[in-house]
């Protein structure tokens, strides 16, 4: 079916639903945007699902360190800071809530971020100076690729320095 539209004013938002929504070949109504991607196949990562709130792009933060925000979103609109917490009302977030330490700040989406379990196993590892992956092998075996068994010559073709020769000439000169 087509998209439910409300009669609220917004007729850009209703335009771009229209623009979005396509007949395909065979019939069925699907989106633009959710067709198959390149190749052909469909991303399935988690990642690709939450858009960043910031879209300044790769700015430095510190461009914004004395602005009221951090950026700007697609429409050009800035995206205020949120107001930082007191010390005494961190305190009290770690007493009330047991997975608070799970929680970072992400300084670049503004916003705070719980960790998962297995981003947790990582950052432990990482601060043990351990690979990150367990299918990581810091010692692969060691593959010679130079064959020795048949080595005649020496690896150096390099002329004999002149302080052998010096030497020669000295016990030459003792012989006479």
């Amino acid at each position: 079916g087509s998209p439910a539209q409300d009669n609220s004013g917004d007729s850009e938002d209703a335009e771009s639903q229209d623009e979005d929504d396509v007949k395909s070949e065979d019939g069925s109504e699907g989106s633009d945007l959710h067709q198959e991607g390149e190749g052909g196949v469909e991303s399935d990562s988690s990642e690709d699902e939450v858009a960043p709130r910031n879209t300044i792009g790769e700015v430095p933060l510190k461009w914004y360190e004395d602005e009221p925000h951090i950026g700007y979103d697609i429409k050009g609109k800035k995206i205020k800071k949120k107001e930082k917490e007191d010390k005494l009302g961190s305190f009290l977030a770690n007493v009330d809530d047991s997975k608070n330490w799970r929680k970072i700040y992400d300084e670049y989406n503004d916003e705070v971020v719980e960790l998962t379990k297995d981003e947790l196993k990582i950052v432990r590892k990482l601060m043990k100076n351990q690979a990150p992956h367990t299918d990581f092998d810091p010692y692969p075996t060691y593959v010679d690729w130079f064959k020795w068994d048949d080595a005649k010559h020496p690896l150096s073709n390099a002329p004999e320095p002149k302080r052998r020769l010096c030497n020669m000439l000295e016990q030459f000169a003792m012989d006479q």
